[in-house]
């Protein structure tokens, strides 16, 4: 079981499934701009992990980094979660298949005689 510290507390990492996806759309996240918005992301993973608001969840982080603390366990675990996740697998074979069947589509067919 994957855990990490903020302000002296250790919380449990939970996994990536279609719930998470659901939290971090309630966040105004989409899937499309995660890389985009790291830090929103952090914030709602904690929020979830911690079960608390997002708002408290990005307290608690500023509080953690401000008294010497890093996110790096945080990120940590959140990847290896994404990582891990047969959720997210899914989604990115989908995803691939997807992506090959379109290019497929788009190259033009040699005429045949």
């Amino acid at each position: 079981m994957k855990t990490f510290t903020i302000d002296g507390v250790t919380y449990k990492s939970k996994p990536f499934g279609f719930n998470m996806l659901c939290a971090l759309e309630n966040a105004g996240l989409s899937l499309d701009e995660v890389k985009k918005k790291p830090m929103l992301m952090m914030r709602t993973y904690v929020a979830e992990c911690a079960d608390v608001s997002y708002e408290e969840a990005g307290a608690m982080i500023e509080r953690h980094v401000i008294s010497g603390g890093t996110y790096d366990k945080i990120l940590e675990c959140l990847v290896a979660e994404i990582d891990e996740s047969d959720f997210f697998r899914a989604l990115k074979t989908r995803g691939e298949e997807q992506g090959a069947e379109q290019e497929t589509q788009k190259t033009p067919k040699k005429a045949t005689k």
